[in-house]
């Protein structure tokens, strides 16, 4: 708490009449001593807790190699954090290895063009075989009409590279970089394809148009007449438009789980599902294919090394004011955060947090809790009545802690359920595999 107070007194300027410039009043200092970092776009209390955090994971890889034996959860992280931290590679051997990702995921024949020979069977086919992601946000979650149960959740899908708001907001010069990104990219992947590319293109990025489109009017509507809970059985005929049942039955089927008819699902964004489920019934099978599988390019594309990465960073630096173009290697321990958090948390609280300060705090919060309930129970203390005394009470004792992370991350076997669909894992595969695989494993897992 010193040392939190004595930072926040450096900051401040207290020269500066608060009632004047309170921004100036309370950070100026800081703002006048404080240099932005090479490759980023801004600093702040955040990011500079972030780049310690970065630091500090970095050295306790550098430090701890598997000792070797069966490959846990840990010893796949430090195998594809190497991966992560090798030089760039030359262009050609990150396009083929891209290329190899995208045929493992489904998409060897991407782009479908008119003359292509294989084209797709039919619309929920496409889904089935090539996923949902950048169409639908499906997962499994804490069930929010009962939260003591599990349910299938249906929202709006996380779009990439760019959100809802980012796409709806681009000036027409942005939706025109927008269009030329997706042809740069193409080009360097599927070069034997130029001639096609303009028109694949445009096809991608108006149905892009219309899904955004579809997620703003979805955003309009009174959330309680949005947000349903319903069982498989009768997902289908709410939404209409597409075999429900079958597309949500197929996940679970690759791993062996069967779903009854009774399963809840909650629908989050209804009007979105209804609006897309009837557009897509109407596109072909091979603009669904093309536009899916662009959607998989460029959640790859963070994890690219050379050309890719720089075009992929290029683009976003110049439609994000706020995207930090930073070096592929620099961009590590952030993605080993965001897609192996659970097992990132157990290492880094393995290293940096003292278990008898959790220990300390534990029993300080008790003590806490004690006097809190002496407090509420005083009798003298005529400002509640009995039965609001006694629910206060009941919320005091029942009140759950926790101090720094959740105790199961601690627990090998409740992670290594959480990466059993990760395989064998080397420093000496490619990175973007590396993400793929993870990935793929995130979303069975999950």
């Amino acid at each position: 708490c010193t040392e939190t107070a004595t930072r926040i007194i450096s900051g401040m300027n207290s020269s500066i009449d608060p009632c004047d410039d309170f921004y100036e009043f309370v950070c100026g200092n800081y703002i006048s001593n404080t240099e932005i970092p090479s490759q980023r776009t801004a600093v702040n209390r955040f990011i500079e807790t972030m780049m310690k955090l970065e630091g500090e994971m970095e050295h306790v890889f550098n430090t701890n190699p598997p000792t070797g034996g069966t490959q846990t959860p840990r010893a796949k992280m430090y195998y594809i954090f190497k991966s992560c931290k090798k030089l760039d590679t030359s262009e050609a051997i990150e396009v083929r290895n891209l290329r190899a990702v995208l045929k493992d995921s489904g998409f060897a024949s991407w782009p479908k063009v008119p003359l292509a020979t294989s084209k797709p069977r039919n619309q929920y086919n496409v889904i089935n075989e090539q996923g949902w992601n950048g169409l639908f946000g499906i997962s499994v979650e804490v069930n929010y009409f009962d939260p003591g149960t599990h349910a299938i959740f249906m929202d709006v899908p996380h779009f990439e590279p760019l959100t809802e708001r980012a796409f709806r907001d681009l000036p027409n010069t942005g939706k025109t970089l927008y269009k030329q990104f997706i042809v740069a990219i193409t080009k360097l992947l599927y070069p034997e394809y130029i001639s096609h590319i303009g028109t694949i293109a445009d096809s991608i990025y108006n149905f892009e148009v219309d899904l955004m489109t579809a997620t703003t009017e979805d955003s309009r509507i009174d959330p309680e007449d949005n947000r349903k809970m319903k069982t498989l059985r009768e997902v289908e005929r709410l939404i209409g438009g597409l075999p429900w049942k079958t597309i949500l039955q197929h996940p679970f089927q690759a791993i062996k789980t069967a779903l009854r008819d009774s399963q809840s699902v909650v629908i989050w964004r209804l009007k979105y599902y209804q609006t897309v489920s009837r557009q897509i019934s109407q596109k072909t099978p091979e603009l669904l294919f093309n536009y899916l599988g662009w959607k998989r390019i460029v959640q790859l594309l963070p994890y690219t090394r050379s050309t890719l990465y720089t075009t992929y960073s290029q683009f976003m630096g110049s439609v994000d004011a706020s995207f930090n173009k930073v070096s592929a290697q620099a961009n590590c321990i952030r993605h080993l955060m965001k897609n192996m958090k659970f097992v990132f948390g157990d290492v880094y609280t393995s290293a940096y947090f003292n278990l008898d300060v959790s220990s300390d705090i534990d029993e300080m919060i008790t003590y806490l809790k004690q006097s809190l309930i002496s407090l509420i129970g005083d009798q003298q203390k005529n400002w509640l009545d009995a039965n609001t005394r006694k629910s206060a009470i009941h919320k005091v004792e029942k009140m759950y802690q926790l101090i720094g992370y959740p105790n199961w991350i601690k627990t090998p076997r409740e992670l290594e359920t959480l990466y059993q669909f990760l395989p064998l894992v080397s420093s000496s595969m490619s990175y973007v595999s590396l993400m793929n695989m993870t990935l793929h494993n995130n979303f069975y897992a999950n």
